[in-house]
């Protein structure tokens, strides 16, 4: 050990016992060495007697508290830990799993002398006990409801101190040249061991498909056992969950959602600089989106043509269309009896929005919008429209099912329309 790392020792000691808690703390422990070290020796006995007289009177006169100067070693406190530092990296390069071998004793004692059974029986049979231990604190808090209150005030400072870290650490990045800042932090990034991160992602994954296998095997046939813990996990649950409070507290939250959305508009208006500036960079925004897109498109279409016709069909073969189509059905069904009890539900909302609408405006808006876009959106509809019309033929043509006879209204309304002709009924 070099000499100045003795110095830093021996003076950071020396100020530790100059205190009168360590002073009074080793007036306690050095006479009780001395016993031990006398033992049952009678010689060492007669000795040991005014020895500890001695060392307790030695340190019983309490000398003025040098708090400030145990202070003011903060710096030797710090070269102690870069010694030790200093020491474990010299350590480490001989012996990289120091620190497991020195601990791994201690440790193995530690874990062998707890019986995990009992604090599991401890856990299990203290939850009432946990729940009487919070409401007797909370009982005990709410007779002093100013301390109560004056404690849950540290809060938002404790906020505000976290804030001030943050911004204060921010603009010191901030304040560095940009070249130097990114080098920083892409230096943090490289340092990452993305082969690690590679394997700690995949034991994640296989953990889950573990967990979904298993609950498969251990539960019922077709039923399996994630689906019943969770099922009876949310049965227990909703029994205790109040419907109309919950429905009160979705229009609290939709209302506060309201709130803030009005607020943030009243500050924007009163800086529109936060709202127009973003707008006029509204492309540069969305155009990295879009070209990410077209790059994974084109990265699909340099794939195998055989590979990736294979990994569609499979992909798309196994999707369940009979349920895709049930909840049409659910969804028709549903309308249906919901109509059937109130007739006019769906054309009084209509007539309702129908009603709201500036029907000038609209009418303008889409007279120049088509007239805008129709001739651009020309060749493409040229090529689209054909197939669709022709796909629409098909559809109503004349055909021996139960339908022909509403598909023979529909022909004879539009031929009529088509001719300029008055539809009969």
């Amino acid at each position: 050990m070099k000499v100045e790392d003795q110095q830093t020792i021996s003076l950071f000691v020396q100020e530790v016992l100059n205190t009168k808690e360590s002073r009074h703390l080793l007036s306690l422990i050095a006479p009780e060495l001395v016993r031990m070290w006398a033992d049952k020796n009678p010689l060492k006995n007669k000795i040991s007697g005014p020895l500890e007289r001695i060392i307790r009177n030695g340190f019983l006169p309490e000398p003025e508290e040098n708090y400030s100067s145990l202070l003011d070693s903060a710096g030797n406190i710090g070269k102690l830990v870069t010694i030790a530092a200093r020491m474990l990296t010299k350590i480490h390069e001989s012996n990289p799993d120091f620190l497991a071998r020195t601990f791994e004793p201690g440790f193995k004692k530690f874990i062998e002398g707890i019986d995990f059974g009992e604090l599991r029986d401890l856990m299990d049979g203290s939850a009432d006990d946990i729940a009487a231990l919070v409401k007797m604190a909370n009982d005990v808090a709410w007779l002093y409801p100013a301390k109560l209150v004056l404690t849950l005030s540290f809060i938002p400072d404790i906020v505000n101190g976290m804030l001030l870290i943050v911004k204060e650490s921010v603009n010191r990045f901030n304040q560095t040249s940009p070249d130097i800042v990114a080098d920083i932090v892409l230096s943090l990034v490289r340092k990452i061991d993305g082969r690690s991160a590679g394997k700690c992602f995949n034991e994640l994954i296989e953990l889950i498909r573990s967990i979904h296998t298993g609950s498969a095997l251990i539960g019922d046939p077709g039923t399996p056992k994630f689906l019943q813990d969770i099922s009876k996990l949310f049965t227990d649950a909703a029994e205790f969950v109040d419907g109309e409070v919950l429905a009160k507290a979705r229009v609290a939250l939709s209302e506060d959602r309201e709130a803030i959305c009005n607020t943030t508009t009243d500050v924007l208006k009163e800086n529109p600089d936060l709202w127009l500036k973003p707008l006029m960079r509204y492309a540069d925004i969305i155009n990295p989106g879009i070209r990410s897109k077209s790059y994974r498109l084109s990265a699909l279409e340099e794939l195998p043509e055989e590979d990736l016709t294979i990994a569609v069909n499979n992909g798309i073969s196994d999707l369940d269309m009979q349920e895709a189509a049930e909840v049409i059905n659910l969804f028709s069904t549903l309308f249906n009896r919901v109509r059937s009890l109130k007739p006019a539900i769906l054309e009084t909302l209509v007539t309702q929005f129908v009603n709201a609408l500036d029907l000038y405006e609209v009418k303008d808006a889409a007279g120049r919008m088509m007239t805008d876009l129709g001739e651009s959106f020309r060749p493409a509809g040229r090529a689209i429209i054909p197939h669709v019309v022709k796909a629409v033929c098909r559809i109503v043509e004349p055909a021996d099912d139960e339908y022909e006879d509403d598909m023979a209204e529909a022909r004879e309304m539009l031929r009529a329309v088509l001719v300029g002709e008055e539809a009969s009924s």
